[in-house]
């Protein structure tokens, strides 16, 4: 089925204190099947106004990351709202989530993404940990916003 639904006037949501607003809806990456197909759906999603794509490191073991690196460069960088979801057990110290934060970067051929977040909580990353690993993150200006998610 084809849509031919505008959404450049999409609601866009504050995030916390920030001056960052992003849209209330977008496409996710995880599960893609058919690549191909998959890039041209994301293609036509941002060219309707559906600007916020949710990727992972883990999602087909990162040629999610490569299909919307591909995407975003058709586009104007700061129009697309990327959120980066990394596998929690990354962030059980500063290093090896600053090395998976920066691998994704390189995947995708981006400087930066708006949002950094984790996949879970774990007995070694707990939130308190994780907020100290994100600040190490954040120092590295690989994300504008960041914020751990609840299990």
């Amino acid at each position: 089925m084809v849509y031919s639904e505008d959404f450049s006037s999409i609601d866009m949501k504050s995030i916390g204190s920030s001056n960052e607003k992003l849209p209330a809806i977008g496409v996710g990456t995880k599960g893609i099947q058919d690549f191909k197909v998959a890039e041209e759906a994301l293609s036509y999603a941002f060219n309707l106004g559906l600007k916020l794509v949710e990727v992972s490191d883990s999602y087909g073991e990162g040629l999610a990351q490569e299909l919307v690196g591909r995407v975003i460069k058709k586009f104007k960088r700061d129009e697309i709202f990327v959120v980066l979801r990394i596998d929690s057990i990354k962030f059980s110290d500063a290093e090896s989530a600053v090395k998976a934060v920066s691998n994704s970067l390189h995947r995708m051929g981006v400087s930066y993404v708006d949002v950094v977040i984790s996949a879970g909580l774990n007995e070694i990353a707990g939130l308190s940990m994780q907020i100290k690993i994100f600040r190490s993150v954040d120092r590295q200006g690989s994300n504008k916003v960041y914020w751990a998610r609840r299990p």
